[in-house]
């Protein structure tokens, strides 16, 4: 049996430590985690969704920036990165949203060429392209909004 104390042993380490001593332990650790869930659209899909759409989004390095896209993450808001300079625009703050402006440093394949992408609190991409005007944006991000449950004293609602 393990032991553990909070003030000797942080732990992510025990988890690290435990998994890595269990067949598969990477594998479980994602299905636990929920790191492995996936919300691609149904099919058909449609024929507008980047493929990065439904998928849990990497923790993306932004140059000039030592914050990574985990670090922006809120359990109370979605999270649009604005990845061109046209896609950062003020009409689109709402209560809600939060806006990122920056450039990806050395994105994964699938998102070297994402404009624009609205992360849900849970990390998970809930729409992603890489051409939109404002009025896109806009639709994307109400229809997201929309959508999401919102806490009301502790109990999720939606």
């Amino acid at each position: 049996m393990l032991f553990v104390q909070s003030d000797s042993v942080a732990l992510p380490d025990t988890v690290n430590e435990l998994t890595a001593r269990v067949s598969g332990g990477a594998q479980n650790t994602e299905r636990l985690t929920a790191l492995a869930v996936s919300y691609r659209p149904t099919e058909p899909r449609e024929p507008t969704a980047h493929p990065v759409t439904g998928t849990r989004a990497p923790d993306l390095a932004f140059i000039g920036s030592e914050t990574g896209l985990f670090a922006l993450l809120r359990a109370d808001a979605h999270l649009l990165l604005a990845l061109t300079p046209d896609s950062g625009r003020s009409d689109l703050e709402r209560p809600g949203l939060v806006v990122h402006t920056g450039t990806l440093h050395q994105p994964p394949a699938a998102w070297t060429q994402v404009s624009a992408a609205l992360i849900r609190p849970d990390g998970h991409v809930a729409w992603a392209a890489t051409a939109a005007d404002g009025a896109t944006l806009a639709a994307a991000v109400d229809q997201a909004l929309a959508a999401r449950p919102f806490l009301t004293d502790h109990l999720i609602v939606g």
